[in-house]
């Protein structure tokens, strides 16, 4: 059993979508950006979803990342 609402082709076609968008976004070096899956709602049956890279937003550096989290906590224990 595949999954519970998309079947085996499906669950395919998505993989396969995400491994073309990761070679893409190594290949043009925005691997800085985030991945947004998006689930296709056409009547057929063995069509998944596809990957967007969104070049208009960052992914946050490891520092970066740690003032955010810092940042965060301040405002959560105040």
């Amino acid at each position: 059993m595949s999954g519970k609402f998309m079947n085996r082709n499906a669950i395919v076609d998505t993989i396969k979508s995400e491994e073309r968008t990761n070679s893409i976004q190594k290949r043009e070096g925005l691997t800085k950006h985030p991945v947004r899956a998006t689930v296709c709602q056409c009547p057929n049956p063995n069509c998944g979803a596809w990957h967007d890279i969104l070049t208009e937003r960052n992914i946050p550096t490891d520092d970066e990342c740690e003032k955010i989290l810092k940042q965060h906590n301040k405002k959560k224990n105040a």
